[in-house]
């Protein structure tokens, strides 16, 4: 055998064996996790849900906004469904409800959860049926964090 025969079957060898490696058992391996479905909204800054969010500023009023209901929809295909319903109080007194729906998609990484929507990325983590979002200010509320559970 030459010495150019002996390379190219060792160069043919080794790649026999490492394609042999890639397509080993996957036994081993923890399959992705499936976080896919319907979360309901059960905290608000660790407030249960009807729960304060803060101070909206409008027409020169200061409205008490509270979340009465919202929920997050995580599609199996990465798409994503957010929505919310508001009530807006003047001096205790419901003045205007709200509905929010607004669509994107998630991404999963580890447990960093984020989901991305026209208005921007929301950071997050999930935990077994638990999801939290981190939801930046907006107008003059604060930033919130925003527990769902599947």
């Amino acid at each position: 055998m030459t010495s150019l025969t002996r390379a190219l079957t060792l160069v043919a060898g080794l790649a026999l064996a490492f394609s042999l490696v890639a397509c080993g058992s996957d036994s081993d391996s923890t399959p992705p996790v499936d976080i896919s479905g319907t979360y309901s909204l059960i905290s608000l800054n660790g407030a249960p849900i009807p729960a304060f969010w803060g101070i909206w500023s409008e027409d020169g009023e200061d409205l008490e906004a509270y979340v009465t209901t919202a929920s997050v929809q995580l599609g199996s295909d990465r798409t994503l469904t957010f929505t919310a319903s508001v009530e807006f109080r003047l001096a205790g007194v419901v003045v205007e409800t709200e509905g929010f729906d607004e669509a994107g998609t998630w991404e999963l990484v580890g447990s960093d959860f984020r989901a991305i929507l026209d208005a921007g990325t929301i950071p997050g983590s999930v935990s077994g049926r638990t999801l939290t979002m981190l939801v930046p200010p907006d107008n003059t509320i604060p930033a919130s964090v925003w527990v769902f559970e599947r």
